[in-house]
């Protein structure tokens, strides 16, 4: 089907990505639903209203199903988070579960993946009727977070899958290059797209069905939107494999970043809920 839309020119209909989207999850025979949908350079919908109108689309098709939902608009014009990568991901999100630093990054700095995580995470409790408010949902989903049980659940998840969470080890020894700032000022703005493909590129991601992923395969985004910034201050980290990938990578990289001498305010990061 996927193959079908893209020689079609149909990958941007908003009704082939609901289908596509929500009879995976009705199949399952699931009552409760709590979609995020994105906006933003870093997403299939580049624009709030485009974003809101498929979140309609599916909020309207899964009810019809018998299936309670809810969605939230959120933005992806920077990373969520500061990594970019597989196995880094996870180390961001056990930085999350643990509130334990890592790789030199606090975990203060991981503030958005929590906050949106805690999000829906609250709304998925109060939608299986857990708790009477959405309020009381999310001091619930914080106290799970808090007390370490969110994160006992998740090593159950991981064992249920063959997986051994206590034997995951990201290496700090990789080979890693940086791109620095060339100006002063604040960080006005990111391409996400461009941070994506640069993932792509170090192998993190697959241009063709064929490609083999690498694990290991990482960005770091040192600055969020309306840090300051100064020459010579590291804007990305990336691991450093092959010279043609890193190259690319440094391309891409390179001009994903917009830097002002005016700082910039930063974008909230859910602009809406959306409910029938």
């Amino acid at each position: 089907m996927y193959a079908l839309r893209d020689v079609t020119g149909t990958v941007e209909s908003i009704a082939l990505i609901c289908g596509s989207i929500l009879s995976k999850k009705i199949a399952e025979g699931i009552k409760g639903l709590v979609m995020d949908v994105k906006y933003g350079s870093g997403a299939f919908m580049k624009t709030a209203a485009d974003a809101e109108e498929l979140a309609l689309w599916l909020a309207e098709t899964a009810q019809r199903n018998g299936v309670k939902t809810t969605a939230y608009i959120t933005n992806m014009d920077e990373p969520l988070g500061c990594f970019v990568g597989n196995a880094i991901e996870v180390l961001e999100c056990l930085s999350v579960f643990t509130n334990k630093p890592v790789l030199g990054f606090r975990p203060s700095q991981f503030a958005d993946m929590r906050e949106l995580s805690l999000t829906l995470a609250a709304e998925m409790l109060w939608l299986s009727g857990r708790t009477p408010d959405l309020q009381t949902a999310r001091q619930m989903a914080e106290d799970k977070l808090n007390s370490g049980e969110a994160y006992r659940m998740f090593e159950k998840m991981v064992a249920a899958q063959g997986g051994r969470l206590e034997e995951f080890h990201f290496p700090e020894d990789l080979p890693w290059r940086t791109i620095t700032a060339t100006e002063d000022g604040y960080i006005a703005g990111y391409n996400s797209e461009s941070i994506g493909l640069a993932a792509i590129s170090l192998g993190a991601g697959r241009k063709t069905t064929t490609d083999s992923i690498n694990p290991l395969a990482s960005i770091i985004a040192h600055k969020k939107i309306g840090d300051p910034v100064r020459v010579g201050e590291i804007l990305f980290s990336f691991t450093h494999f092959e010279e043609s990938s890193s190259q690319e990578a440094d391309r891409f990289l390179t001009s994903s970043t917009k830097i002002s001498l005016q700082k910039t305010t930063r974008p909230s990061l859910i602009l809406k809920r959306v409910t029938l």
